[in-house]
């Protein structure tokens, strides 16, 4: 699938997106090898992986050809690790808009990457742990963690499928979302590497037209490279689904006269919405392996509880799902990622608006479903609450 699509070349401003970085506690870390291609490298080029810790066990992030590790977007340790992942074409664009594209987008969106510090099922990834979970993401509290906005009456789980030891889900959220620039039609996945947890998203922004069916076949490219780069042979039957996306987006044709045909749109210039966080806290990880009583725990490479809990411990790997897309430090880590790529917050929505004021202006924790709580995502001032989207 080709995106043609025009690009503003709108500049993110400097003190947003310093703002951003500061709200999530968070460096540069493109010192962390692999982070960024090295200097004259070829955009679209996929370097080798940084690796993060979780739970005791060392996990690389290996993105398959073509992405990238976002380094910004890097929070490498404590109960849980996360990333985001990208087209290398949008991230050599978000660092050199001047410099031209050496192909098309792939895919204009997100991958994100919670890997917890636990096992997905206490008894390993066993057929019973996947249809409980399976069952528990179709409940509305896990409709609700699968879901982006936390309502479940606007989730609808659309599919499911089980592809060797992984269990891919596509989710519809219709509702007031955490990230209002992502599309209502993503993709998770569930799946362990290393014995660990791991959930990946795969969302597109709201202008994209991706079919579902690529969509999923990224996000397994996605999800096998994972594994394949953490020394683990995924099954025949996802790399089957992986193999169906593109290594590759073509080029765009020459254009009459010479002229140079549009830059593939980054990423950041989605949206002008501004959405930020700020303070600080567990993560969802962090608050559900505490009830449970494992933070701490050593290294078994098992859940920290008893047969009788293991329908907690399934939630636990669930409940992880939103970790990535939607609540506090880690929802911070996607804001600080993503401040380079929400363009002009003040030319675009509050022309008025101070950049560092807008960064800033973090709305009070909201209540999830689960009794839990979650960041809001700050509007700029003026601009009216997101309605549901409508059918």
């Amino acid at each position: 699938m080709t995106l043609r699509l025009q690009t503003s070349r709108l500049r993110t401003p400097p003190l947003l997106r310093r703002a951003a970085l500061a709200l999530a506690g968070l460096g540069c870390l493109a010192a962390l090898p692999g982070c960024l291609p090295p200097p004259g490298a070829v955009s679209g080029a996929t370097p080798l992986g940084p690796s993060v810790t979780a739970g005791g066990r060392v996990v690389r992030l290996t993105p398959p050809q073509g992405f990238c590790v976002d380094p910004e977007s890097i929070r490498p340790g404590g109960a849980a690790a996360f990333a985001l992942i990208e087209d290398c074409v949008l991230a050599a664009s978000a660092r050199d808009p001047a410099t031209p594209a050496s192909r098309e987008a792939m895919v204009d969106g997100l991958v994100s990457l919670s890997i917890g510090e636990t096992r997905l099922f206490a008894k390993g990834l066993t057929d019973e742990g996947f249809i409980e979970l399976e069952r528990y993401l179709r409940s509305d509290r896990g409709k609700a963690t699968a879901g982006m906005g936390g309502d479940p009456e606007t989730i609808r789980i659309l599919q499911t499928r089980r592809a060797g030891d992984t269990l891919y889900v596509l989710v519809e959220d219709k509702g007031d979302q955490v990230v209002p620039v992502l599309g209502a039609r993503f993709w998770r996945a569930f799946t362990e590497v290393n014995r660990r947890a791991v959930i990946a998203s795969l969302g597109v922004f709201e202008t994209t037209d991706m079919r579902d069916g690529l969509k999923l076949a990224y996000l397994a490219r996605v999800v096998t490279a994972l594994k394949q780069g953490n020394g683990e042979l995924p099954a025949e039957d996802e790399l089957q689904v992986a193999a169906a996306a593109p290594l590759a987006a073509p080029m765009a044709s020459p254009r009459p006269g010479g002229a140079p045909a549009p830059r593939p749109r980054t990423s950041r210039e989605a949206s002008g919405t501004v959405f930020a966080a700020a303070g600080t806290g567990p993560s969802p990880v962090e608050a559900v392996t505490t009830r449970l009583g494992v933070e701490g725990a050593e290294d078994t490479g098992d859940v920290a509880v008893g047969d009788a809990e293991a329908p907690a411990a399934i939630e636990t790997a669930a409940d992880a799902a939103a970790a990535d897309l939607g609540d506090g430090v880690t929802q911070a880590s996607l804001n600080a990622a993503s401040a380079k790529r929400i363009e002009a917050a003040a030319a675009q929505v509050a022309p008025a608006a101070d950049p560092v004021a807008v960064a800033g202006a973090a709305q009070g924790p909201m209540v999830r479903p689960d009794g839990g709580t979650r960041l809001a995502p700050a509007r700029a001032p003026g601009a009216p609450k997101r309605p549901a989207r409508s059918s």
